[in-house]
């Protein structure tokens, strides 16, 4: 299954563009606090987001698999 980690990533190197300078030596301490409490919403969100997409996985197989299992046990009874 396809996950972004952002274990691996920060956001300074969002910030860094390809030419290799970096945005962030401009910023201030304040802008520096400010896009780390955001960074780490982000990631906190994206965890929560993942976890609640695995209980709907979880619950989709759950339920297939259930009606799977009623779908043999009523053409078994019907057969007989």
């Amino acid at each position: 299954m396809w996950m972004w980690n952002t274990q691996n990533v920060h956001w300074m190197d969002l910030l860094s563009n390809s030419s290799g300078a970096n945005s962030v030596s401009v910023l201030t301490d304040s802008g520096r606090k400010r896009l780390e409490a955001v960074w780490e919403l982000f990631q906190s969100e994206i965890v929560f987001l993942i976890d609640h997409l695995m209980v709907l996985k979880h619950v989709r197989v759950t339920i297939f698999g259930s009606l799977c299992v009623s779908r043999v046990v009523f053409r078994q009874s019907n057969k007989e």
